[in-house]
């Protein structure tokens, strides 16, 4: 590396003109002590950064997450309504079927024009039959369309949350009033409380 950059410096001198001179003057001028302290205190520096942002970043320790964050992002993940995981279902589900439909029509045309022009023995050596293979190559189209089939499918089978059967009550609002009291069903209870009243 030193011998870099005396070769360097030497080429710099041989170069007529004042930028070489200016180059050198300034290269003169450099301590190496100095340099080596600023690189110090930048890498100081830049070390305290990182482990000031090191708890807002979350840890990734060994291609795993912390086990706060995995937990979270679990939580996150099960926060969706029944609504949302069938819109993304139906539209997973839609983008994997016309990705299959459309590599199904493009291998379609491609193994009916394509020509093979392989020689005879290595025809012979293969354990199926080449050309028929080829024609029917597009069927593997059939494997991400009938995917998103099974998604569209998935989406619409999941059902609605159920509305709750009780309805909750407004809170109640700061007024004079007495809060209705609850009558009971029965008849002779009714009948109880009328007759408590007139005495």
């Amino acid at each position: 590396m030193i011998g870099k950059a005396v070769s360097l410096s030497e080429a710099i001198g041989r170069i007529p003109g004042p930028l070489p001179t200016m180059i050198k003057g300034m290269m003169k001028n450099l301590k190496g002590e100095q340099v080596s302290e600023d690189i110090s205190r930048a890498m100081d520096e830049m070390n305290q950064e990182i482990v000031r942002n090191a708890g807002s970043f979350a840890t990734v320790k060994h291609g795993h997450l912390d086990p706060r964050l995995e937990k979270l992002s679990r939580r996150k993940r099960k926060e969706k309504t029944a609504q949302q995981r069938k819109e993304q279902h139906v539209v997973q589900g839609l983008i994997s079927l016309f990705s299959g439909v459309g590599l199904m029509i493009f291998l379609y045309y491609l193994s009916s024009s394509l020509i093979l022009k392989l020689p005879d023995n290595i025809i012979a050596r293969a354990p199926f039959d080449i050309p028929s293979v080829v024609h029917v190559i597009w069927l593997i189209g059939l494997i991400p369309t009938l995917t998103g089939v099974g998604r569209i499918l998935a989406g619409l089978t999941i059902r609605p949350e159920p509305k709750p059967l009780v309805e909750l009550s407004p809170p109640a609002t700061e007024t004079n009033e007495l809060p209705r009291r609850y009558e009971p069903a029965s008849v002779t209870e009714r009948t109880t409380n009328i007759l408590n009243r007139d005495r």
